[in-house]
């Protein structure tokens, strides 16, 4: 049975999220993300893509797995292919917006 999201809340700590370790909090308060109202507002993809260019060579694709996991109230390594697919669909995209592709 999957589980029931439950809707953001201001103050409720990234801690307290599932799937969301120490280090990957902190990470999310380097880069001014703190609560998960905040990381609701922002998204998985903008909050990986922050992240990303924060520290290029640590965060990795199971960031974004972790971050949407987190949103949805799943286990990042439970994320089946056609939703992974999408995120970094959307990664991509957001990418070529960014260098000026259309």
């Amino acid at each position: 049975m999957p589980r029931r999201r439950r809707p953001p809340t201001p103050d409720r700590l990234l801690a307290a999220l599932p799937g969301l370790g120490p280090a990957s909090v902190q990470w999310l308060r380097e880069v001014g993300i703190e609560t998960e109202a905040e990381l609701h507002k922002v998204g998985a993809v903008a909050a990986y893509q922050r992240l990303k260019q924060w520290n290029p060579k640590r965060v990795s694709l199971n960031m974004l797995w972790g971050l949407h996991g987190a949103l949805t109230g799943g286990a990042w390594n439970k994320i089946n292919t056609r939703a992974k697919e999408q995120l970094r669909a959307q990664v991509q995209a957001d990418n070529n917006t960014l260098n000026g592709f259309p």
